[in-house]
């Protein structure tokens, strides 16, 4: 099963990196785009709607998430996250992305879901 890693910047305006300031908890995208490690997130977000290239108009640059997994992972880089919570509602994440590697995990035992949205049917 390959996931991809999003890590934002620490703050908004994606000033360097701080060491001594801990960086925020990355996203974890699966299958269907869904967020994972729902039990840090808690559907908050809970699934990845797409990407941004200015954040005060994420509606009018989005890409959506799908076409992400055609490419390159770190072609989104400097570009922001819009998320579906599990209520529906979306947002976009103010932090710019600053890192995104596509990473290859074990397939779960039998039984368990593969993400959140397998979880939830």
């Amino acid at each position: 099963m390959n996931i991809r890693k999003l890590q934002t910047a620490q703050t908004t305006t994606g000033t360097p990196y701080d060491p001594q300031q801990p960086l925020p908890y990355p996203y974890n995208i699966g299958g269907n785009n869904a967020v994972l490690r729902q039990d840090f997130w808690k559907g908050n977000p809970a699934v990845l709607v797409g990407f941004s290239t200015d954040p005060n108009d994420p509606v009018g640059t989005l890409t959506e998430a799908d076409s992400w997994w055609a490419g390159p992972a770190d072609a989104i880089i400097g570009q922001y996250a819009s998320f579906e919570h599990s209520n529906g509602s979306i947002y976009t994440d103010l932090r710019p992305i600053t890192d995104a590697v596509e990473l290859e995990v074990a397939d779960p035992p039998a039984g368990l879901p593969r993400d959140n949205r397998e979880a939830q049917s």
